[in-house]
C-alpha cells in the first residue's frame, strides 16, 4: 500500500438543506458537472453569490456546472410533487450535457418557461435529458413500464451517440 500526500484546490458544497450529490462528470473544457438530489430550497453558488433552486415536491433532481476554478456557470432542477431524481450525468463533444434519473407522476424537463410535461406511466420512469452547455433544453425523453423503473448510468461513445444503462 503506497500513501500519497493529497491536497486540495478547492471544496465547494450547495447550502443548506439534506442535498445529495449522486454523479459528477467533467466536460471537455474542464468544467465540473454534478448531479444529485434537492429537498427544499438550496444555494447552488458556492461562490457568496446566490442561486437558490426550490423543489417542486419531496425531492426534485438537480444539475449544477462550475467552472474548473469552481466557480458558478449554471444550474437547474426537474420535479414534480413527488420525488424525482437525478443519478447520472457526462458531456458530449460540443459540450451538451446528458443527465438520466428517475421521476414520479408529472414533471416539467424544461428549465424555461416553455413546458414540456412527462406524466410517468406506473411507480416511475426513467428520464434522459440533453441540455446545452447554457443550460437550454435541447431534448428530453422517458422510459417506462408499469413498475419502477430507474436510469442509473449515462455515457456518449465517440459519435455523440447516447448511452443508457438502467
Amino acid at each position: 500500500l503506497v500513501c500519497q500526500n493529497a491536497t486540495f484546490d478547492w471544496v465547494k458544497s450547495i447550502t443548506p438543506g439534506s442535498n445529495e450529490g449522486r454523479d459528477l462528470g467533467v466536460d471537455q473544457n474542464g468544467n465540473i458537472l454534478t448531479v444529485g438530489l434537492v429537498r427544499s430550497t438550496a444555494d447552488f453558488d458556492p461562490n457568496g453569490g446566490t442561486f437558490n433552486l426550490t423543489s417542486n415536491g419531496l425531492r426534485d433532481g438537480y444539475m449544477q456546472k462550475l467552472n474548473s476554478n469552481g466557480m458558478f456557470m449554471l444550474a437547474n432542477t426537474i420535479g414534480g410533487v413527488d420525488d424525482d431524481f437525478s443519478l447520472s450525468v457526462t458531456s458530449d463533444s460540443k459540450g451538451n450535457i446528458i443527465t438520466t434519473g428517475f421521476f414520479r407522476d408529472t414533471v416539467d424537463f424544461n428549465p424555461s418557461s416553455v413546458l414540456m410535461k412527462y406524466v410517468s406511466k406506473g411507480e416511475g420512469d426513467i428520464f434522459i435529458q440533453k441540455i446545452d452547455a447554457t443550460g437550454t433544453l435541447n431534448w428530453a425523453n422517458q422510459i417506462g413500464g408499469v413498475g419502477i423503473d430507474l436510469g442509473l448510468q449515462i455515457a456518449v461513445n465517440n459519435n455523440d451517440d447516447v448511452i443508457a444503462l438502467g
